[in-house]
């Protein structure tokens, strides 16, 4: 009965993550991609000013993912561009500082992450 009730669990799950893929404006993204592009946020210490759920100099990665949830392909390099070349006036008065280290495939990955939220 138990192994029944899984199985149709993971099949509801699957269903709705299909779903979730149809409704999206760009192709999904693999999961290894979204577990490096976090990674990549705690190597270069982008938790210094930025955290999941709160603002903290900078805004959450959710207030992140929400404004930009729409369009994710056209505003994945705007972003990765926001954390290369830093910028300011978008989330207030604080300027984003800019990463140059940050290599452009790494600045996106990062994104990929956000947007996932």
């Amino acid at each position: 009965m138990l192994l029944i009730s899984r199985n149709i669990f993971s099949i509801a799950l699957l269903s709705l993550f299909s779903m979730l893929i149809a409704c999206s404006d760009s192709p999904p993204v693999d999961g290894k991609v979204i577990s490096r592009g976090k990674s990549l946020i705690e190597e270069y210490g982008c938790p210094t000013c930025h955290k999941t759920n709160e603002k903290i100099i900078g805004p959450s990665y959710k207030e992140v993912a929400q404004r930009y949830k729409k369009e994710k392909s056209q505003n994945l390099a705007r972003l990765a561009n926001a954390i290369v070349q830093g910028g300011a006036g978008n989330w207030g008065e604080i300027p984003m500082t800019p990463h140059p280290h940050i290599s452009r495939e790494e600045a996106e990955t990062m994104v990929h992450y956000i947007l996932s939220l």
